[in-house]
């Protein structure tokens, strides 16, 4: 069993959405015990809950989107990751906009908010410990395998761009050593991901372009897109629905490797029960 977690009061945060450029607000609410992580946001027909769940997910090139009913939740995977790194497990995310704000593109600024608002234990959840598993999705290879602690493991290497390896255990060291992370693109993708309307709220602050030769703009640490794979990685496991512990091992990560990963850790986990 796991120790459920809320957050001990609202807080919001207010910016523009990476993808659509849109300002939206996002706040951060106090969940009941058992009621999970939710999503509430607006369509035609007013507000209504959205989980946070596989079986809620869109998968778009380079993105998580939560879609229903609907209503729409875009780029939510670094308030996600931020979440998951303190182990939060019952809390409402109330958006108003299509997007969750960027901030500074990274998982840093909702993880130092819900360390200033302090989260309070809800009860117990059951954890889902990872079934031994590989899938291969979209040019990576991911692997599953049991374990008492969530550890995550990731390994990068493009034909031209960042490489490297890097691991971390939650909560462990994440928001010390992981957290600050921005997200990424190569220099070569940029135009082609602004043809396709994307990358209308990016900007040298938020993201790191990655050249031929290296950064184009600062980074905050040479590993720095190695380590946001680590963060969209953590983000995307919230789509479980439920705490996980075990080893994740991830080469040529993406989002949609990681949700066919989730897809097979879900299935695997409803066949067992069944």
């Amino acid at each position: 069993m796991f120790k459920g977690r809320t957050v001990k009061r609202a807080f919001e945060r207010v910016g523009a959405g990476v993808h659509t450029g849109i300002v939206g607000r996002l706040e951060v609410r106090p969940g009941p015990p058992g009621s999970g992580m939710r999503f509430r946001s607006r369509s035609a027909l007013g507000f209504a809950d959205l989980p946070v769940h596989i079986d809620s997910v869109r998968t778009e090139a380079g993105s998580t989107i939560l879609a229903g009913g609907g209503r729409v939740v875009r780029t939510p995977e670094h308030l996600l990751a931020a979440l998951v790194a303190f182990q939060i497990t019952d809390v409402l995310l109330v958006l108003e906009g299509p997007e969750v704000p960027i901030l500074d593109g990274s998982a840093l600024p909702w993880c130092s908010a819900l360390n200033d608002v302090g989260v309070v234990e809800t009860g117990e959840v059951r954890a889902l410990d990872a079934p031994r598993l590989r899938i291969e999705a979209n040019g990576g290879v991911a692997e599953a395998e049991p374990g008492p602690i969530l550890r995550l493991e990731v390994d990068v290497s493009y034909e031209w761009g960042p490489r490297g390896s890097a691991a971390v255990e939650i909560p462990g060291l994440f928001v010390e050593e992981v957290a600050f992370a921005r997200t990424f693109a190569l220099e070569r993708d940029v135009e082609r991901l602004r043809a396709a309307g994307r990358g209308a709220g990016a900007n040298l602050e938020n993201t790191v372009v990655w050249g031929e030769d290296g950064p184009l703009n600062s980074v905050r640490s040479p590993q720095e897109p190695i380590l946001h794979k680590l963060v969209d990685l953590a983000g995307d496991l919230a789509l479980v629905g439920r705490p996980v512990t075990g080893t994740i091992r991830v080469r040529r990560g993406s989002h949609a490797l990681h949700h066919a990963l989730v897809r097979a850790i879900v299935a695997e986990a409803g066949r067992a029960a069944s």
